[in-house]
């Protein structure tokens, strides 16, 4: 998930040293509530913790402060994905995580989980039976929905909540990567190697999630709707 931290540690340690003034309330507690390690959440208070992935955040800000404040940390720090985290069910969320351990079950689900849907005889004609199985369990979890033997999302912008997944269905997407696509002008892939600075390293997250932002916009826009279901991936790492 793409994320913007800077400011995030501070945030976060004063909310905890103000939840922590509750009775009984302790970092072991938080811990044990939130399911993140304790280790981590003294490290959140005395501001010495880098980069925290939205899952652990999102779990910490679920303990210690009211779900307006959740939100409005989560889309400030993680790019407008608050609205969407606070209000996923634990059902879809391990539903999430089921078409996150299965390249089959995530590819029906993202082939049909756009503007321009996917025709059931499509998903039989590419996938056979056990396409239609994958398909129907989806419908029958409320996942995705059928109208006229089209088969579209439910309305909820969908993402994975935490990087583990998100890694997961990146590593998906690239399998389908093929030659004709770039024959054709409709696929690109880039790839660099270098030893950064910290500053460095920060200067290529802003930009990356600057350019992720310019094409959710370009997405989302109604002029660019069309038939062929893509996917852009945007990801940075080092090696040590």
């Amino acid at each position: 998930m793409k994320m913007h931290n800077d400011g995030l540690i501070d945030v976060l340690s004063t909310k905890i040293e103000t939840w922590l003034k509750g009775k009984g309330n302790t970092m072991r507690t938080l811990a044990s509530m939130s399911d993140v390690d304790y280790h981590t959440i003294r490290r959140i208070v005395i501001k010495q913790f880098g980069r925290l992935s939205s899952d652990r955040a999102l779990r910490i800000l679920k303990v210690i402060t009211d779900e307006g404040d959740v939100i409005q940390t989560m889309n400030r720090f993680y790019y407008g994905t608050g609205d969407y985290l606070i209000g996923l069910d634990p059902a879809k969320q391990r539903l999430l995580e089921e078409i996150a351990g299965n390249i089959h079950s995530f590819k029906i689900f993202s082939l049909c989980d756009t503007r321009a849907g996917m025709k059931r005889s499509q998903i039989a004609e590419k996938h056979g039976a056990e396409g239609l199985k994958i398909l129907d369990r989806l419908i029958d979890r409320k996942f995705l929905s059928e109208c006229d033997g089209t088969v579209i999302g439910t309305g909820r912008q969908w993402m994975p909540d935490g990087w583990h997944s998100m890694r997961k269905m990146s590593l998906f997407c690239l399998e389908f990567l093929k030659d004709e696509d770039f024959e054709k002008g409709q696929a690109m892939i880039s790839l660099q190697t270098e030893s950064l600075s910290d500053e460095g390293i920060k200067k290529l997250i802003d930009l990356k999630a600057n350019a992720a932002k310019a094409e959710a916009e370009i997405i989302k826009d109604p002029e660019n709707a069309g038939p062929i279901p893509v996917f852009s991936i945007s990801t940075l790492g080092t090696f040590i």
